[in-house]
């Protein structure tokens, strides 16, 4: 290969077959990287292209890293299609166009969804028809006599099978249609830019380059493609440790997001300003951050858990309080039982504060500095006035997520003091932030919600209408008597009002409970 030693784009691209720059993907003549993210586009997106070709528009060029390296790993298959690799001493690498090709490869190229290596893949992602009648692209399972598998477009034998399959009265008009389609995506073409380097950096800033527009990319993909080296790879260390350390605690579910803004604190970066270069730049030279990151991850996932009575990520009610949390933790491994207390009463005060709320980026940072001082000595300590709670539950209508995930975990706390035990984990687990079911459909307040399976809705019902209750089931479910002599009389509205201040008192005493921790 020429010139390897200096970056070197070709002044004139190639012009290639569309069928021809398959062919050497199928081959393995051509290989997408693990640096590349994964499939992301809708099946809006997928349709949309199908159609640029067939009205005979560009799609963009397709841009091509060869050399001689063979430590550059890659992915085995694109969807329900495995690929070939054979023995070579120069490669291809697709540093532009993953989005484009994988498209048209998954609905050009026959799949194999009975192999056993693909049973989790959608069928429904690489299953695209033409519609001659209507004369456009389907994707999803589908059976008309008028559908045409994609499939069948770069395969002659095929696509005469299934002409002379066709009826009705509009065979003729079908079959020139058919044919006319499969002439266009056979004779498409496109064009290729090759950049020839052995030098991955050069590729991989290509790559950043290219995707700064377009389809929005994922930070942490990104990040990983900055970082990525024949010995490091990003989203591959972050799956594993993500595995090892959070899914124990049914916390391997958080977004990539959060643990990349938790990451930027240990480097002491901007967690609003900073730049996946910049973040990338500082894994690459010191990696094992994002270990003790995720490792701080799991003790505040546990901490919640513990002391704040918050089993899963997605009842949080604030982002902000995970990375202010994991950031103690990583930079205080073994905090001391007073800390802890004193962080547990943080929690559910900035959360009745609603202290996160409507935070600019400025705001952000000098929470986040606040937060560091107060939790570095031996006893927590407000910096600053400690804020008033805005959350009122009296007759208050659940009317965000915020509210929804608050009421959920106040619920869960009830719950399990009650009972003294965590048997409702299984269906919090399940139906994550959604796990509330509403007694009465029409309304919305916040006494109308109760932590129970949609199945238990009416057994309760019907057992709150007896005379006889245990006192143990209203504690459960924040039921007081007065609440229940409201229902049981048939007074819905005042049954809700009613358990929505046993609600609000059940919030009053946690909040004094917590003060009473900062004493």
């Amino acid at each position: 290969m020429d010139n390897l030693a200096t970056p070197s784009f070709y002044k004139e691209p190639q012009i290639q077959y569309l069928h021809d720059l398959l062919n050497e993907i199928r081959k393995g003549l051509i290989r997408i990287p693990r640096f590349q993210r994964p499939f992301v586009w809708t099946p809006e997106q997928r349709l949309e292209l199908l159609a640029s070709i067939k009205e005979g528009l560009p799609i963009g060029a397709i841009m091509i890293w060869r050399t001689t390296r063979n430590d550059i790993q890659y992915y085995p298959t694109i969807g329900p299609h495995p690929l070939n690799f054979p023995q070579a001493t120069s490669y291809q690498y697709l540093l532009d166009g993953v989005q484009r090709l994988s498209t048209l490869f998954g609905a050009l190229y026959q799949p194999n969804f009975n192999s056993e290596e693909f049973q989790e893949v959608e069928e429904n992602d690489f299953t695209v028809y033409y519609d001659l009648d209507e004369k456009e692209f389907i994707s999803g399972k589908a059976s008309a006599n008028q559908l045409m598998p994609l499939t069948y477009i770069l395969n002659s034998y095929d696509l005469i099978s299934f002409q002379r399959g066709l009826q009705g009265e509009k065979v003729k008009q079908w079959i020139e249609e058919s044919d006319r389609i499969a002439h266009i995506f056979r004779n498409y073409k496109i064009p290729v830019i090759p950049i020839s380097t052995d030098d991955y950096s050069q590729a991989t800033k290509s790559f950043q380059r290219i995707n700064s527009s377009g389809t929005t990319m994922l930070e942490a993909h990104m990040v990983h493609a900055l970082s990525w080296s024949p010995k490091f790879d990003f989203l591959k260390q972050l799956e594993e440790m993500k595995e090892r350390y959070l899914a124990p605690l049914h916390w391997d579910g958080v977004d990539d997001d959060l643990i990349l803004r938790i990451c930027k604190g240990a480097y002491d970066l901007d967690l609003h300003e900073t730049k996946p270069k910049e973040l990338s730049d500082k894994i690459k030279e010191d990696p094992s951050q994002l270990e003790y990151s995720i490792r701080a991850l799991a003790d505040c996932a546990n901490f919640l858990y513990e002391h704040c009575y918050v089993p899963i990520p997605e009842l949080v009610p604030y982002v902000w309080q995970t990375i202010l949390l994991t950031d103690t933790f990583r930079r205080h491994p073994n905090l001391a039982p007073e800390m802890l207390q004193g962080m547990k009463a943080w929690f559910w005060i900035t959360t009745f504060s609603e202290m996160f709320e409507k935070l600019t980026g400025f705001q952000h940072r000098k929470l986040f500095n606040e937060f560091r001082e107060m939790t570095n000595a031996s006893e927590f300590k407000f910096s600053k006035t400690i804020p008033p709670p805005h959350i009122n539950f009296n007759n208050n209508y659940i009317i965000n997520s915020t509210i929804k995930r608050v009421v959920t975990i106040m619920l869960y706390k009830n719950y399990t003091t009650c009972t003294g035990n965590k048997d409702i984990d299984p269906l919090i687990r399940e139906k994550k932030a959604n796990c509330l079911q509403r007694l009465f459909f029409q309304r919305s307040e916040t006494g109308n919600y109760f932590l129970i399976e949609a199945s238990q809705r009416d057994q309760l019902m019907n057992t709150l209408m007896h005379k006889q209750i245990d006192d143990n089931l209203l504690k459960r479910h924040l039921i007081s008597r007065y609440a229940l002599a409201s229902l049981q009389n048939d007074n819905r509205i005042n049954f809700i009002n009613t358990r929505s201040m046993d609600i609000q008192k059940f919030k009053e005493e946690l909040l004094i409970e917590c003060l009473g921790l900062l004493k």
